[in-house]
């Protein structure tokens, strides 16, 4: 085999694919152009039809958030450092391709009929 190409995953010994470095993802950028979301944040995908000029990443939070999640899960199940996803979710907000929902607009209508239905069991 030429030395001159890397060789197959099979001949390196590991099982998974190199993992692409947080910094590329990002384009080398630290901080969010506006204040990220709390990791409690319910964030979901305006439509299936943002999801179309994606790429990567980015297509791949828009698929996931199809379903809406919080930024702590969608860190979690990207495997990516929770910084990495807010510069990411701030840009797709940005582009409008995600919302975000205000973790502190509850609905108290809702708490009080959850909480006098737990207190009926």
């Amino acid at each position: 085999m030429d030395n001159r190409y890397p060789k197959p995953l099979s001949q390196t010994g590991f099982d998974e694919p190199p993992r692409i470095r947080p910094y590329l993802i990002t384009s080398g950028r630290t901080k969010t152009a506006t204040e990220p979301p709390p990791v409690e944040t319910i964030i979901s995908t305006v439509s299936e039809q943002a999801v179309g000029g994606l790429r990567f990443e980015r297509r791949l939070i828009a698929q996931i958030c199809l379903e809406p999640i919080s930024v702590a899960e969608l860190a979690s199940q990207l495997d990516l450092p929770l910084h990495v996803v807010n510069l990411l979710v701030v840009d797709l907000i940005t582009d409008g391709v995600l919302e975000a929902m205000d973790p502190t607009d509850h609905d108290i209508e809702f708490i009080e009929l959850l909480i006098s239905g737990i207190e009926a069991l």
